[in-house]
């Protein structure tokens, strides 16, 4: 594990000045800004004209230099074999998400392998494992909703049996991007960077099978598919909707609508029925809010020729967070209007009361999801050669994770509570999770997944296996129980009997 670089708490009595006229708006298909999780590293060093320095704190108000973790845990053995993939991968841990191509070998399920002996608590054995026909990519779905076990692999979708690991039900969906769980459905519209240009929203239903559930965007050249229902999107050549959250009641989507360009003059671009000469297409994007029950447009906002949308996403108390390059917007989510916007780039997670948000230069800022006036910073010393990561928030507490593998609790006011040190570092592929009165904290391959007690920080137990891997483990629930999986393999877990 990393050295412990010091850091500090700063509280911010000046508020922040929700401003700009702007939406923040245009689209990608990135995911730099998530309630729940981050999607995709941000940049290194970006960071917008409201971004903290690190070690610069506000005059008159700052927290301790230095806090140490009042536990260490230690680190298992390394498997021999996993030594020599990992040595291999380093450029692959190193850096972002990387999913390897669907492979071609039948899926199947096994009696789980035994945990390999290690210090520190044990974990629950596993009560199945199952092993997949390509690279699990759980991190498509947001992990912290809960759903039955799904095995996300390139093209398909498995939902397994919570009992006995078997496959259910297997899905085609059109790509490899994110899936947004909505009840029982699972949603999956476009992904023009993967070429898939549809203008459709499909529904896989977890409790039938059916893809009944469907919303096409209406054009001029392709009528709308069964199921969908007219909007005031018409009379357009092509178009394409991009599904970025759901609240249990609305879909809230991207939108691009595209016009082919007409005949041009001589400097104009070469796309469209004109030639070489072509005026370029026109793209009107919007953001569409859409009944989850009715699939009829509740309320269509457009977006600025100028601007981005990275991300979209509910938050409590009917609101609605967006996401552009190097801004973030609250809407009302019942009506789409703005109610504040400040500078921010990087990740973004919110509970009801506050916005946690990277400041870009590896620190953290707090914002109060009211009206986006700051609360506190969080700031590592210059030098430090950690970052802070998401946090998570629940049971009363913000839990804060850093690259150096340590977890500090405090509560909404920055008081820490407890910290530890993990016997690994993390990175932005690890997602922990909150179940109960368990912080599950998932690490490399080898390490396992790290079950603290989230009032205390004790370690409750460390669930290992002998698979070998090279990807970061991921971890989701049902509610009750808890899977937990990397590379081609999937356990579940009874989180209570560690």
């Amino acid at each position: 594990m990393g050295t412990n670089g010091s850091w500090r708490f700063d509280d911010d009595d000046e508020d922040d000045v929700p401003g700009g006229a702007d939406a923040a708006h245009r689209a990608h298909p990135a995911n730099p800004v998530h309630p729940a999780h981050p999607a995709h590293p941000a940049p290194a060093g970006d960071a917008g004209p409201e971004a903290a320095r690190p070690g610069v704190t506000e005059p008159g108000v700052t927290g301790p230099d230095r806090v140490e973790p009042t536990e260490v845990l230690s680190a298992a053995p390394l498997n021999p074999a996993r030594r020599r993939l990992l040595f291999g991968a380093a450029a692959v841990l190193a850096g972002g998400a990387a999913w390897a191509a669907y492979g071609s070998a039948t899926g199947h399920h096994r009696a789980a392998p035994q945990p390999p002996p290690g210090p520190g608590p044990t974990g629950p054995a596993a009560r199945w494992t199952y092993h997949g026909t390509g690279t699990l990519q759980l991190d498509r779905l947001d992990q912290r909703v809960p759903h039955p076990p799904l095995y996300p692999a390139g093209g398909h979708l498995v939902q397994l049996d919570p009992d006995r690991g078997t496959e259910r039900r297997r899905f085609t969906v059109p790509f490899s991007g994110p899936l947004t769980v909505a009840g029982s459905l699972v949603l999956a519209g476009d992904e023009p960077d993967q070429g898939v240009q549809r203008g459709l929203i499909t529904g896989y239903d977890l409790d039938s099978g059916s893809t009944d559930w469907q919303y096409a965007l209406p054009s001029a050249t392709a009528s709308p598919t069964s199921g969908a229902t007219p909007s005031t999107l018409r009379g357009l050549e092509t178009s394409t909707v991009q599904v970025l959250g759901c609240d249990g009641e609305a879909v809230y989507c991207l939108v691009d609508l595209v016009t082919p360009g007409g005949p041009g003059g001589p400097g104009a671009g070469p796309s469209g029925p004109g030639g070489r000469n072509a005026a370029p297409d026109e793209v009107r994007s919007s953001l569409l809010a859409l009944s989850l029950g009715t699939r009829q447009v509740i309320w269509q906002q457009a977006v600025a020729d100028t601007d981005t949308v990275a991300m979209v996403a509910p938050v409590p108390g009917g609101r609605l967070l967006v996401g552009g390059v190097d801004t973030l917007s609250l809407l009302d989510a019942s009506t789409g209007n703005r109610l504040w916007r400040v500078v921010a780039k990087g990740w973004c997670v919110a509970d009801d009361q506050q916005l946690y948000l990277s400041d870009g230069n590896g620190g953290l800022r707090v914002l109060s999801l009211a009206d986006g006036s700051a609360r506190w910073t969080a700031v590592p010393d210059p030098g430090a050669s950690w970052r802070f990561l998401p946090p998570l928030a629940g049971a009363g507490k913000v839990f804060l994770f850093t690259e150096d593998g340590l977890v500090r609790a405090v509560d909404p006011t920055s008081a820490v509570r407890w910290s530890v040190g993990l016997p690994f570092r993390l990175d932005l592929r690890s997602r922990p999770l909150l179940l109960g009165d368990l912080l599950l904290v998932p690490g490399p391959a080898d390490a396992g997944v790290v079950a603290l007690d989230a009032a205390t920080g004790a370690a409750r137990w460390t669930f290992r296996d002998t698979e070998p891997g090279v990807d970061v483990w991921s971890v989701s629930t049902d509610g009750r129980r808890c899977y937990l999986g990397h590379d081609q393999v999937l356990h579940c877990v009874d989180p209570s009997a560690g």
